[in-house]
This record gives C-alpha cells, structure tokens and sequence, in this order.
C-alpha cells in the first residue's frame, strides 16, 4: 500500500508541475496577488524563477511524510483558489485541460491522504 501511495503522490506532483507550465501560457501572475501588480515582463520573471526553489524543495522533500500531507493538502487549497478566481477578467483557465489539470487533483490528493493515514 505504501508504494501505491507513493506513486499517487508523484502524479500529484506530475500534476501541479503540469500545472505550472500551463500558468505560464496563460499568464498567472496577472492573476495572482503578491504579482498582478508587477508589469508584464517582471511579472513573468518572477513567476517564472520563484519556482526554480520551489520545485528544488518539492523533490528534495518528496520522501518526507509531512511534506507529502502538506502538498496534498496545498493541492485542495489550490483548487479552492482557482475558484475563489474564477471570475478574474486576467483568468483564461477556462479549457478542459487546463480544468483538469486544476481539478483532477481533488481525487489524487483526498486519496494519498487517506491511504498515507492507513500506512
């Protein structure tokens, strides 16, 4: 059970980092409140390089428990915000693919934490 909970958690990841090639197309930082301030080039820069660390910290930690739980749980938060969003004029996350890359994780990050609760 442990290694399909590990396997759940890698397409979690898979799925967020997906997720994030898919913000820059769409330009998320227009969106987002620590950058919708910033004109259109720093905002990308931003965007782009703060998830150099990041991801960095996402695979180094990756085998920790805590830091799986806290990702799973980022994930339903993060759903929740591109709701919260939903009706910005800059959101154009308004495709299948960038939904399901959004949405798809409510099923993996419910059931890695319970199966990581099991464990």
């Amino acid at each position: 059970m442990e290694h399909i909970a590990q396997i759940i958690f890698y397409i979690n990841l898979a799925c967020i980092m997906t997720h994030e090639l898919d913000a820059i197309h769409h330009h998320e930082w227009r969106i987002l409140p620590l950058t919708s301030w910033m004109n259109e080039v720093w905002g990308y820069r931003v965007f782009v390089m703060a998830h150099i660390p990041l991801f960095a910290t996402l695979m180094a930690t990756s085998h920790v428990r805590g830091m799986q739980i806290a990702v799973d749980v980022f994930l339903l938060i993060h759903v929740g915000l591109h709701w919260l969003f939903r009706n910005d004029p800059e959101n154009t996350f308004n495709n299948r693919l960038s939904n399901l890359l959004i949405i798809g994780v409510i099923p993996f990050a419910s059931g890695h934490l319970v199966l990581i609760s099991m464990i």
